[in-house]
């Protein structure tokens, strides 16, 4: 297997804040955080 490290592109923030997790965990989702999603907006800048 490989890996790559790359920079966040818009497309990339676009499908993280789709995530979500079931039950209790649901507390990580990332389309309910507003803090969550600015700050993946400004990492790309």
């Amino acid at each position: 297997m490989e890996f790559f490290i790359r920079k966040r592109t818009r497309n990339d923030i676009k499908e993280f804040v789709t995530w979500t997790y079931e039950d209790f965990y649901s507390f990580y989702d990332n389309n309910i955080q507003k803090e969550k999603i600015e700050s993946f907006q400004q990492s790309i800048h």
